[in-house]
């Protein structure tokens, strides 16, 4: 093998190298909301990248006890703060004490 098929075959490997990744699927992004006693969320939005898997944790940061749900796009916001009402889909963590976290 001379030395431009060698180089030639070097630049080919790592071309293709460069070009593979993790299936989407296999990736993971790592969230938190924090919980405060001004009763309020901290971020106001997370976001992240479609296809992946999402490690979410709640974290009350406060004295107080409260709670975090997820709740599908058409879930009705009313309903669920007044009446308590459960919807397909949802993920609610129930009351976590000050100072305690709950992953999803």
């Amino acid at each position: 093998m001379n030395r431009r098929q060698l180089w030639t075959g070097l630049v080919v490997a790592c071309c293709w190298l460069c070009g593979c990744s993790a299936p989407l699927a296999a990736r993971a992004v790592s969230l938190e909301v924090v919980g405060t006693d001004e009763l309020r969320f901290e971020p106001a939005e997370l976001t992240a990248p479609a296809g992946v898997t999402i490690n979410l944790t709640f974290r009350n940061q406060g004295n107080l006890q409260h709670s975090f749900a997820l709740l599908p796009e058409a879930a009705d916001i009313n309903l669920f703060t007044i009446n308590q009402e459960n919807f397909p889909g949802e993920i609610d963590t129930g009351q976590i004490d000050g100072g305690a976290s709950f992953r999803l």
